[in-house]
């Protein structure tokens, strides 16, 4: 038995240094994340202006100039040319939107992993010390009990930390992201009716 529980120590142990790796990561990518989300919401706000603009006006008359929704870098700017490209023709269309709503889960997908992992990286990063640290305690060796809880306790913080920070991330990027894709199923469906 002794052998069993020793082997689940080490390789407990062994785990606290890719936990902490993970973490750094993490911590790092959401603020970078954080800093692209923050250009995100300001050209989004600069925009939502001129974008709500065109589409109060297309329903009032079809042959409004869609131009202004051209700009940008965007998925919304991209199919919208792609769709110009193929003409508004149906097929092709939804084609293009059918790629879209890919693009969208994909990154989305990718935007849930942080909110995800980091807070159960930080559930490990607070778990794997506190055995240490009970050790520690158990011999009288008060100095190895604080530095494994300090360990503990930072861990958890940046776990939830990086939980939150790409939830709130996540939270907007997805409601921006239906948003243009419902607007974009709009312009087909106008578009389409148009033509058919």
């Amino acid at each position: 038995m002794n052998t069993l529980t020793n082997a689940l120590s080490l390789i407990s142990n062994a785990l606290m240094l890719p936990v902490i790796v993970l973490l750094l990561y993490f911590f790092v990518a959401t603020l970078v994340r954080l800093g692209g989300f923050w250009g995100e919401f300001l050209q989004r706000l600069r925009r939502r202006r001129v974008s709500d603009d065109v589409f109060a006006a297309l329903r009032k008359s079809q042959d409004t100039d869609l131009g202004p929704l051209r700009e940008g870098r965007g998925l919304f700017a991209r199919t919208l040319v792609g769709f110009e490209d193929v003409r508004w023709d149906p097929i092709h269309a939804d084609f293009l939107l059918g790629e879209g709503l890919e693009e969208v889960e994909q990154l989305l997908a990718r935007r849930r992993l942080p909110v995800r992992l980091g807070p159960m990286m930080g559930l490990m990063g607070t778990l794997i010390p506190l055995g240490p640290a009970l050790t520690g305690l158990a011999a009288g060796d008060i100095a190895t009990m604080a530095v494994n809880i300090q360990v503990a306790f930072a861990t958890t913080v940046i776990g939830v930390a990086i939980g939150a920070l790409g939830f709130v991330i996540y939270s907007f990027e997805r409601r921006w992201l239906l948003h243009d894709l419902q607007r974009l199923e709009y312009l087909v469906r106008l578009n389409t009716r148009e033509s058919g």
